[in-house]
């Protein structure tokens, strides 16, 4: 009947849409336009997430900013889901007093991705300037995933010089430093730096002069562990795929049902494994926010 629930939920969301010249639009009340609704197995999605997030005009924004800049134009059911929540806070720490390598290393600076885990490591030595910091901050971090959100370090004079102080004022990235007395506040970089001098142990233990040589190996070698705060790679959360390694190009594998997935499968998988990530990194807080209680 023209009386029920139903057919007046569905009379309501017809008038939210506008048809006209062969496409659809969609009414939203938040940005008070209409926008461009977008197929949901559409790779044209792929792409609009990609120029709104990645592309350099877009200004490497984090999650809100990004979704009201799709929003001015486009619209597809669940949108907020599908925007890449990926480095938005990134911590940063140095490790130090490592044997001096033949080009000058005795420290590598560590930069973590808090949702995903994965991880850079870069050479550098320990008198390294702000300028200096900033330098490999913007070619290591920047130039693949934008400028995080929150950026967490210590009180190291490195993060905290008026140089830093200046440049996040400017962009709009504030450092959340580790609280007086609660080293658990920066506890992500403590684990991964003793995971980092582990392996380097372990490479380096017959060449130590030459460590800096195996650091790509080393950070290959982490983001492709299983963590077992996510239950995941790193670099499968981060890119949504395994690496190849050289036994695949020794040994043809069988072709994974994966590759022919459409965009939104693969969009809908990603999202799944993220949130299950998110779930078990907020265990594991927990359980660590209990430990120092």
């Amino acid at each position: 009947q023209d009386g029920s629930p139903l057919i007046k939920e569905i009379k309501q969301k017809i008038k939210d849409y506008l048809y006209q010249d062969g496409l659809l639009y969609y009414f939203d009340s938040e940005t008070k336009s209409y926008q461009l609704c977008v197929p949901s197995n559409s790779d044209l999605k792929l792409k609009i997430l990609h120029d709104s997030h990645d592309a350099p005009v877009a200004g490497h924004f984090g999650y809100y900013k990004t979704s009201m800049l799709i929003k001015q134009s486009y619209y597809w059911p669940r949108m907020s889901r599908d925007i890449k929540k990926r480095w938005e806070q990134v911590t940063m720490d140095f490790i130090v007093g490592l044997p001096k390598t033949a080009a000058g290393y005795d420290s590598i600076i560590v930069f973590i991705d808090r949702l995903t885990k994965r991880a850079y490591f870069k050479p550098t030595k320990f008198q390294t300037t702000a300028v200096d910091t900033a330098t490999i901050f913007f070619e290591t971090i920047f130039r693949h995933h934008g400028l995080p959100r929150i950026i967490i370090s210590d009180r190291d004079p490195k993060f905290t010089s008026l140089f830093w102080q200046t440049l996040f004022t400017c962009i709009g990235t504030k450092i959340s430093l580790s609280t007086a007395f609660h080293p658990q506040t920066d506890g992500q970089s403590e684990r991964l730096n003793r995971t980092v001098e582990e392996m380097l142990r372990h490479y380096v233990t017959q060449q130590p002069e030459k460590w800096d040589e195996t650091l790509t190996q080393i950070e290959f070698a982490y983001n492709n562990s299983i963590q077992t705060s996510t239950g995941f790679s790193p670099f499968f959360l981060d890119t949504g795929r395994h690496p190849r390694i050289t036994e695949q190009l020794t040994y043809p594998i069988t072709p994974q049902q994966d590759a022919s997935q459409t965009a939104t499968d693969f969009l809908n998988d990603m999202q799944q494994n993220l949130e299950a990530a998110q779930n078990s990194i907020s265990n594991a807080l927990l359980k660590q926010a209990k430990y120092y209680n």
